[in-house]
């Protein structure tokens, strides 16, 4: 990419040397003393993993969030990653170039990828999925499933360009793993009750647990933290971050 000025703000987020760059010179002058690393991990938001499935981004200074896209529980949209598109070949190259310019000087790990019900939150509305739940149960199924369907070959994908570079797993919460290692979440949880969050977020959680050897729970505050107990019951969990 050709570093600004950009005609948008999205262009800014999906300058590759502009980002890397940035947190390049970030480093110059600090240190990193006992547990912390300098950690680069690639990023177009919270949101990225529904702008892999095709959704449309509005990015500001700080964020990214999406509109609603799907309509209709009873027809779904193929909701398939689009390897090809600007999100995943930026985040791609966002890792390439890190790699390039880590040098042993910083790690290089994972984007940000929620693919269970807060990406589906993201697809269908939080408003609208509030009353799935109760009206369609088995439609909100449907689209956790056809979500989650290609999260494990995604982090794979990543997974083997970090490790062809000798890179240990780690994500923006700075702790590295020599196994693999995932930030599991649940924002949405927020909204609905425990009796919900096992019968919809908990299944979806647990199948992604299931595909690494260290998760954390990131608990986005009290609203999340009431199905702490359920939490709790998931495989391979290390920790609990408040």
């Amino acid at each position: 990419s050709v570093t600004g000025p950009w005609k948008s703000t999205k262009e800014r987020w999906m300058d590759v040397e502009f980002q890397v760059r940035t947190f390049v010179d970030s480093l110059k002058g600090n240190e990193f003393l006992g547990e912390t690393f300098p950690v680069y991990w690639p990023n177009l938001s919270a949101v990225v993993y529904n702008l892999f499935l095709g959704q449309e981004p509005e990015f500001d200074d700080v964020t990214a969030w999406t509109h609603p896209c799907v309509l209709d529980l009873d027809s779904l949209p193929p909701l398939k990653v689009q390897w090809d598109q600007p999100p995943f070949r930026t985040i791609e190259a966002m890792t390439h170039r890190a790699l390039e310019l880590a040098e042993g000087d910083f790690l290089v790990g994972y984007t940000d990828m929620y693919a269970g019900i807060d990406c589906v939150a993201g697809l269908r509305g939080s408003e609208r999925l509030c009353l799935d739940l109760m009206l369609s149960p088995d439609g909100v199924r449907r689209l956790i499933d056809r979500a989650f369907s290609e999260y494990a070959d995604v982090y794979r994908h990543f997974d083997r360009i970090l490790k062809q570079h000798g890179q240990l797993s780690v994500t923006w919460m700075n702790l590295p793993s020599r196994q693999t290692f995932n930030v599991l979440a649940c924002d949405f949880a927020v909204n609905i009750s425990p009796r919900h969050f096992e019968e919809f977020c908990m299944p979806v959680l647990r199948r992604e647990a299931e595909l690494f050897v260290h998760n954390v729970f990131h608990v986005d505050g009290p609203g999340v933290a009431r199905n702490l107990d359920a939490m709790l019951t998931l495989p391979n969990l290390a920790a609990i971050q408040w």
